[in-house]
């Protein structure tokens, strides 16, 4: 109740073999007074090996905090092959009341790829039920580990995975690892949603920050893909960096076919790309994707294209429709200084509306 939980595992780290720090198949860990829960958790280090997770909960495991204890999370994926996680939430629930959250995961460096800080799969959900100005904080940081391609900062996939709140705000940063290919994005969903539900002056903000990494095409800062982003009263605001690279396509923020739906709250998106000898290089890129507010909230996007060859554009919307009801809507591009032609601060095309 009030007496904290704590697990830690292999807390000096560098150990070599193929063994997971913390693992929780199908498991409850509750705290229903002022008692914390920490896990902290160092997978082996194995060349030989996939799937070295420093914190592996899944199978409908459950970790619940319902009054005003906070859960701190603490992974780091061992150095090995592919799929090397520093916090791998796979069919999990967890819900939170008050206070600060964190979930910190550093991906391990492999010779493979996908070595990601955190992965969340499987239709988990994070919740802050809590509500006013002590409700709970979610806060995530994934940092990617050296991948071959994929090193993701955080990656939240399927349809059913969710982050929500009431009053609590969200923060996510993730950081891409390096590698000898692409892909290397700060963060990514595929097919998630996250949402703030709250009304009044202590609605939960929504932040994404997304650092791409190096390597050679779409190392993106923030990548939203078939994603759902929805508010009522809290801000949104999406900030992306893309990484330094030989290729293509290495967008500050990109979103395709996403629905970011916002009412009172307001919304920024601000894309910078980043250093590339190619061309196609967008701050920020919005592809058939749909974003309203249906209130007084404001729309506010922002892009710097890069320096590389051809159709470096601040901002680039294909096939999306912006629309606000009462809300202002400001769109702002600063096209890049490429070599070829197409670098324009402001591209619109396929059909799409303001």
């Amino acid at each position: 109740i009030d007496g904290g939980i704590q697990l830690t595992a292999n807390s000096y780290g560098n150990e070599t073999g193929n063994f997971t720090g913390i693992e929780a198949d199908n498991a409850s860990i509750v705290s229903t007074g002022a008692g914390y829960i920490t896990m902290s958790g160092y997978a082996g280090d194995d060349a030989a090996s996939d799937g070295l997770y420093g914190i592996n909960l899944h199978s409908g495991t459950v970790v619940s905090s319902t009054a005003t204890g906070v859960v701190t999370m603490s992974g780091s994926g061992g150095d090995g092959g592919s799929n090397n996680f520093g916090l791998y939430l796979n069919d999990v629930s967890l819900s939170l009341n008050q206070g600060y959250s964190t979930l910190i995961g550093w991906g391990g460096n492999g010779t493979g790829s996908d070595n990601r800080g955190i992965q969340i799969d499987s239709g988990t959900t994070i919740t802050s039920t809590g509500t006013g100005s002590n409700a709970a904080r979610i806060t995530l940081q994934g940092i990617g580990g050296s991948s071959v391609n994929g090193g993701y900062g955080i990656n939240v996939s399927n349809p059913a995975s969710l982050i929500t709140s009431v009053d609590g705000d969200i923060s996510l940063q993730g950081w891409a690892g390096t590698g000898s290919g692409g892909n290397q994005m700060g963060v990514v969903f595929n097919g998630a949603g996250i949402s703030s539900s709250g009304t009044g002056q202590y609605s939960a903000d929504i932040t994404i920050s997304g650092f791409g990494g190096a390597g050679t095409n779409s190392n993106r800062g923030i990548l939203l893909n078939d994603a759902n982003v929805a508010s009522l009263d809290g801000n949104v605001t999406l900030t992306g960096q893309g990484g330094n690279s030989t290729g293509v396509e290495n967008f500050g923020v990109s979103l395709n076919e996403t629905t970011v739906s916002i009412v009172n709250g307001n919304l920024s998106i601000d894309g910078l790309t980043g250093s590339a000898q190619a061309g196609t290089n967008f701050g920020t890129l919005l592809a058939e994707t749909q974003i309203t507010s249906s209130g007084t909230g404001t729309i506010s996007i922002s892009g710097e294209g890069g320096d590389g060859t051809s159709s470096n554009s601040g901002v680039g919307i294909s096939g999306t429709e912006i629309e606000s009801y009462y809300g202002d809507i400001q769109v702002t591009g600063q096209g890049g200084l490429g070599s070829s032609t197409n670098n324009l601060g402001i591209f619109m095309y396929n059909g799409s509306t303001i």
